[in-house]
């Protein structure tokens, strides 16, 4: 699969951003672990509109 190809559901995107705003830190770590492991979504997220992600 193409890394360019990636197309984020926008109900993915708002949990994401819910999460990184969030106060939990064992919250972030889990999305962290998540997304390490499929660093296209890591990726994705960080190319997206609005860079809210570029901190990940």
């Amino acid at each position: 699969m193409n890394h360019d190809s990636i197309q984020l559901d926008k109900s993915f995107k708002k949990l994401c951003n819910t999460i990184c705003k969030s106060k939990n830190s064992e919250l972030k770590g889990i999305l962290l672990s998540a997304l390490r492991a499929k660093p296209q979504l890591l990726e994705a997220l960080r190319n997206g509109k609005g860079n809210q992600f570029k901190d990940l």
